[in-house]
């Protein structure tokens, strides 16, 4: 039988200990919280060749380069494209300007989008969770493995989405609107999240 990595093992223990510190002891302070962003940042942003979807986002990368940023534009106002884009707008947009602008190598896309989507999930547990640690342990294997670890485009969408859930309870109707408009840009099921607001 094998074991997780240990970078993933010494994840899962960090959350465990603070789990049953906020549930039965008393509140953990948020700079902990913070570091386990940061660790799980590095361990899903620097990964190289590691992920069920790797090489698929590996090629979406060279293709990106492939589409102008005309075609981007007319894709992120839903109008015909010069170009047929296969894909989602920001995505192919953020692929592009890691490649065009910075000549940035792919690693660096993998660590912005885990940077990003990680920020969003924190936040969003921030706003709907008493037990951050424990949440976060419930959800690490089908989570983290799947999510910033795998499909990164979808986990990238959805917790953009998530988080635009606090515009619903503010109501808030523009800064939702714009959250999922940017999450829709991302990935399209996102664009499900619409109807919530009227709820």
């Amino acid at each position: 039988m094998s074991l997780l990595h240990p970078y993933f093992i010494i994840a899962l223990i960090y959350m465990l200990i603070f789990s049953f510190q906020e549930v039965y002891g008393h509140q953990v302070e948020r700079k902990w919280l913070y570091y386990l962003g940061a660790y799980l940042i590095i361990i899903a942003g620097l990964r190289d060749g590691v992920g069920p979807d790797f090489g698929s986002y590996k090629g979406i990368y060279i293709y990106s380069d492939t589409k102008d940023y005309i075609t981007i534009l007319f894709a992120a106002l839903h109008l015909k494209t010069p170009q047929p884009m296969e894909l989602e707008w920001l995505f192919v947009l953020i692929n592009k300007v890691l490649l065009n602008i910075f000549n940035a190598p792919f690693y660096i896309l993998t660590l912005v989008v885990a940077t990003l989507a990680i920020i969003f999930k924190f936040k969003y547990i921030e706003d709907n969770t008493f037990y951050p640690f424990t949440f976060l342990a419930l959800l690490f294997i089908p989570g983290f493995f799947v999510g910033e670890s795998g499909q990164i485009r979808q986990n990238l969408g959805s917790f953009i989405a998530y988080f635009a859930l606090r515009y619903i309870k503010e109501r808030k109707l523009w800064a939702y609107l714009l959250c999922i408009y940017i999450a829709g840009g991302i990935h399209n099921v996102c664009y499900l999240f619409l109807p919530m607001y009227c709820g």
